[in-house]
């Protein structure tokens, strides 16, 4: 199993833990199947159920079919790190991941635990694929190729998801708060301060490493927040740091 986020259980604001994770059956990427989900009663953790209120009991296998979110097969798109869980402004959870849709294309998905099932809805109307690179083992350049966030709650009643692939960049999707559908695409707003301190400082340029899926070029640069700390009167806080990709 590869569990989203942290590979923890996430508090939401019900006070329960929440669980999403996907199967895996080999080192191989595309191996990634059946999306799952499971809660706590309450914020007991040794009591568990599923999205719809069947209790189950660790440990949770694949064969517990009331987990499963979304049950994509082997080779249907779904990767380990484009999975996440976030609330809407009514305190609902929504679940976004990535899948390759009946066409073959690859879309991203918010879906809602709605009258006893889940109902997925494509955020994005891509005509992209993510292709043969989908596949193989170690650390694939994942966030190269395909990005999405998690779904926030806008104050005129939509929700908004930041979305990317490397054929068509990057964009803010507008979504249909109560059915999930999309409604527009606006353009993503960076604040100058980040475009200035997500420029590398360092002119080294990385080989490229073909073996390795290293296409060379210039660093990058990675950012945390400090988002669990107290807030500073004086602005935010950031770890920098630049490096050379992954293997």
């Amino acid at each position: 199993p590869y569990i989203a986020g942290k590979g923890m259980p996430i508090v939401g604001p019900d006070g329960r833990w929440h669980l999403l994770w996907m199967w895996r059956s080999t080192p191989d990427h595309a191996t990634n199947h059946a999306l799952s989900y499971a809660r706590t009663v309450g914020s007991d953790l040794t009591r568990w159920e599923s999205a719809g209120g069947v209790p189950v009991t660790p440990p949770f296998t694949v064969d517990h079919r009331e987990l499963w979110v979304d049950g994509a097969p082997e080779g249907g798109g779904l990767s380990n790190p484009l999975q996440a869980l976030a609330w809407d402004a009514q305190d609902r959870l929504v679940i976004s991941y990535h899948r390759f849709a009946a066409d073959g294309t690859s879309q991203i998905y918010n879906t809602r635990f709605e009258d006893g099932a889940w109902r997925p809805v494509a955020a994005t109307k891509w005509s992209f694929r993510w292709g043969e690179d989908y596949g193989g083992g170690g650390a694939l350049n994942i966030f190269g190729v395909v990005r999405h966030g998690h779904v926030k709650p806008r104050g005129t009643g939509e929700l908004v998801q930041e979305v990317w692939n490397r054929d068509t960049g990057g964009a803010l999707r507008v979504l249909d708060a109560v059915t999930l559908a999309p409604l527009r695409e606006e353009p993503v707003v960076i604040p100058a301060w980040r475009r200035q301190i997500g420029r590398p400082e360092s002119a080294f340029q990385i080989p490229p490493i073909p073996e390795l899926r290293r296409l060379g070029g210039p660093l990058l640069v990675e950012l945390i927040a400090d988002t669990e700390g107290v807030p500073a009167a004086d602005g935010a806080y950031h770890l920098r740091w630049e490096h050379g990709g992954a293997n």
